[in-house]
């Protein structure tokens, strides 16, 4: 699973370049089309990426993309080989610090929903007109929240709209009922589900810069279609674009969705009807030549699983053979035995003769006592 998980990574950064090229492509096609259409179209493209990234990975993994038989006798050298284990070890450090931070975002917002008051029944009058304007059957809520926060919608079973509690006082009543249009626009198109789903996408696919720039992409064509439906509802473009500058200086977090996410000029020009500059990406078609080179590196240097099969089981073999070789080179059991016998009667025999050898010098010496020993040659 670890080398299908680190061939995977690698194959998504053709993948990615891949999708990023269709991306910029379909940019270009629709740039004239609702932001709806271009905001299908990039979330239909980060879903196929990761789509694309977990079939690669199950298809590594399955059966029919592992060696068996006598290949398989060499697989665990290929396994044992150390990049594959720092790719998945880098890879993993960077989704739990990533799902870490996802958590916590979480935590957060359910923190400041937690912590946050009712308004008062005057705008809570008003808010309920406004999403039966906006044609939201179920019940939302009205929540008041501290300065420094911007109005987000948080909650997909039950939504609530957090709003800090000064904007009540700082903008007029027509300007934060068109913020509040714009809220409710995200919690008709469910969008904080969405985000949430978005942001899984960012933590599996961090590695590639392609998904962050999809990412980016999104959530701005997001802000684009809630600001349509809001200004629709209001019917005056102008004062909505005047609410939207009022908020440019808030941040949120990224796990929530706000009326001040996106580009805001861009969101104004489109709001007062300005005309747009073609949408233009210089890196497209670089990303797609690079996406097909890759790819073609990639799978050449994988190979198919009936080259890598040949592959093993040609090491397989070649292992059989000189293993065959050094079992003829070396003694048997039966030959070291029988080695051990010749020596030890070798030993015997050569005792016997120094016997016999010193029992004669004896019984020389006893016949001649007068006579000199023979030396020993």
């Amino acid at each position: 699973m670890e080398l299908a998980l680190a061939w995977a990574l690698l194959h998504s950064a053709w993948q990615g370049a891949v999708i990023a090229g269709l991306a910029g492509v379909a940019l270009r096609l629709l740039h004239g089309a609702p932001a709806e259409a271009r905001y299908r179209a990039l979330g239909g493209l980060l879903a196929a990426q990761v789509g694309w990234f977990a079939a690669t990975l199950w298809w590594l993994a399955s059966p029919a993309a592992t060696p068996t038989g006598p290949a398989a006798l060499a697989a665990p050298a290929v396994v044992g080989a150390t990049w594959p284990a720092w790719l998945v070890v880098s890879w993993g450090c960077g989704v739990a610090l990533l799902g870490t931070r996802m958590g916590l975002g979480l935590y957060t917002t359910q923190r400041w929903r937690a912590r946050s008051i009712p308004a008062p029944p005057a705008w809570a009058a008003r808010f309920d007109a406004l999403r039966e304007r906006m044609g939201i059957d179920r019940a939302v809520a009205l929540r008041l929240v501290p300065e420094g926060l911007g109005p987000m919608a948080v909650g997909l079973v039950r939504p609530v709209v957090l709003v800090p509690a000064g904007l009540l006082v700082q903008l007029p009543a027509e300007q934060l009922e068109a913020i509040l249009l714009h809220e409710l626009a995200h919690v008709r198109r469910l969008d904080w589900a969405v985000n949430l789903a978005q942001t899984v996408a960012e933590t599996l696919l961090f590695h590639h810069p392609a998904t962050w720039w999809l990412s980016s992409r999104i959530r701005h064509e997001r802000e684009l279609c809630c600001d349509a439906l809001a200004a629709r509802a209001v019917r005056d473009p102008l004062l909505y674009a005047r609410a939207l500058t009022e908020l440019d200086a808030l941040r949120v977090l990224p796990l929530a969705v706000a009326a001040n996410g996106g580009h805001l000029m861009d969101r104004i020009l489109r709001l007062v009807g300005a005309p747009q500059p073609p949408h233009r990406n210089p890196w497209v078609a670089p990303a797609v030549v690079l996406g097909l080179l890759l790819g073609g590196v990639s799978v050449a240097a994988r190979g198919t699983p009936s080259e890598e099969a040949d592959l093993l089981e040609g090491d397989a073999l070649a292992a059989d053979d000189e293993e065959a070789a050094d079992e003829l080179d070396r003694p048997t059991a039966a030959e070291d035995i029988g080695a051990t016998v010749l020596d030890a009667l070798a030993d015997k025999l050569h005792e016997g003769a120094r016997s016999l050898e010193s029992k004669a010098d004896a019984r020389y010496r006893r016949k001649h006592p007068d006579a000199v020993a023979p030396v020993a040659p």
